[in-house]
């Protein structure tokens, strides 16, 4: 998708790039939503699962920017050309933790990092 938008000159609005929650650390096997998302597919004791090693990784990076996970992922997305990612938030707690996004420069290596670990969770999904 993203290379087709690329192609064409269009800019990837991206829904749910927090995976409505999911890529926050909030959950994890033993800790899953009790609303409507329970039943979602995102939330599979499998996809919770192997989601746990991108989670991981946001959490380092994280670390060395004193930043959340959610906002890691969302300077991720912010640091692909093209790319915007449309997170939500339910307080003003979250709404600051996605704003932190915008402090934060990831290197290319970080970047490849999260690509790769990514990448395999999609496939493992």
């Amino acid at each position: 998708m993203l290379d087709a938008c690329r192609e064409l000159n269009v800019t990837l609005l991206s829904y749910s790039p927090l995976k409505q929650g999911l890529l926050t650390g909030k959950y994890d096997a033993a800790v899953v939503p009790i609303d409507g998302r329970a039943e979602a597919a995102w939330f599979s004791a499998g996809n919770v699962s192997a989601a746990q090693a991108v989670v991981g990784a946001l959490r380092a990076i994280g670390e060395r920017y004193g930043a959340e996970p959610g906002a890691v992922a969302l300077a991720w997305l912010l640091a692909k050309p093209g790319v915007v990612p449309l997170a939500g938030a339910k307080n003003a707690r979250h709404a600051q933790e996605n704003a932190r996004a915008l402090g934060i420069r990831l290197s290319s290596d970080e970047i490849a990092e999260l690509d790769s670990v990514s990448q395999r969770w999609r496939r493992a999904g």
